[in-house]
């Protein structure tokens, strides 16, 4: 295997994550990532919305009001720890442990599958269910103001996402925290992990159009700077990969797992890249009306 350096990310909490209760004798890669994630989400989080409060008008007495600025305040935060942190930090640090599932499968396309995971797919999983522990709990204590009521005067102007939604991410975030330290805690489908993880660099732009609503601008050019790069890096990271993964999957020995775990492995790998089908069309959809869009009114001032 390719030596990889490790991940230095997450470091100036070292001496913080030493001082907590983790299991085991030696808090291993995951372990140590998963708490320091968890309290930098949580610090990042509570920083945005104590910044925000100094520097937006008053809280408005009106009850409507009152609850529509509480809901941009809490989302602006939670849009700046989810666009940076699970978004940037996450995929830098597992795209080497990637590529050493890539060296590794050239040589044993069969054995991919038990492949022993790689300390930085270890340590990037660690941050991702961190993350993910973090987001679950701010989906719960803050669910009356992030789901979209039905009246659309008591709306934010930002923030809010429908029911549907809300109810996908509680399952997104569960079944990655239940599952994905047992796959690379277990020597098994860690690639698949790992490749989940570096999707994650698609949310950046997913969240840079609500810091363009937050932050009022209205320049044409950068919102569709924004939406060209988020389905470039749709195209590239989620779609362009799909025909490799498959070949490996199919290629794959499994006769070492356990049926639970042959069982895990057919109900819940499918289901990221049926989203990423059903996001792909909405996506191209989304492009396409804005270009026409674009189209129309260049077309009208000329």
């Amino acid at each position: 295997g390719i030596a990889m350096p490790s991940p230095r990310v997450l470091a100036p909490l070292d001496p913080v994550v030493d001082l907590l209760p983790l299991p085991g004798i030696a808090p291993n890669a995951l372990e140590r990532a998963y708490v320091a994630f968890f309290i930098e989400c949580w610090a990042v989080f509570f920083f945005m919305v104590v910044l925000q409060m100094f520097c937006k008008r008053s809280m408005p007495s009106d009850k409507v009001e009152k609850h529509k600025w509480i809901t941009e305040m809490i989302a602006f935060a939670i849009s700046i720890v989810s666009g940076l942190l699970p978004a940037v930090f996450v995929p830098i640090v597992v795209l080497p442990g990637l590529i050493e599932a890539v060296e590794y499968g050239r040589n044993d396309i069969e054995k991919l599958a038990t492949m022993p995971s790689p300390e930085t797919i270890l340590t990037a999983t660690g941050m991702s269910v961190g993350y993910m522990t973090y987001d679950l709990i701010i989906l719960i204590i803050f669910h009356p103001w992030l789901i979209r009521p039905k009246e659309k005067e008591n709306r934010a102007k930002y923030g809010q996402m429908k029911k549907i939604l809300y109810l996908q991410m509680i399952m997104h975030h569960v079944l990655s925290i239940l599952f994905w330290p047992v796959a690379v805690g277990s020597n098994r489908m860690s690639y698949m992990v790992g490749f989940y993880e570096l999707t994650e660099f698609t949310n950046f732009f997913l969240n840079a159009r609500d810091y363009i609503k937050a932050l009022g601008i209205n320049f044409l050019p950068i919102a569709l700077l924004v939406d060209v790069g988020f389905f470039l890096s749709f195209t590239i990271i989620r779609m362009i990969p799909f025909p490799a993964i498959v070949y490996a999957l199919i290629m794959g020995d499994y006769s070492s797992f356990p049926i639970p775990y042959v069982i895990l492995c057919i109900i819940l790998i499918p289901i990221p890249f049926m989203l990423n089908f059903m996001w792909y069309k909405q996506i191209m959809d989304m492009l396409m009306y804005k270009l026409g869009c674009a189209g129309s009114k260049k077309s009208k001032k000329a």
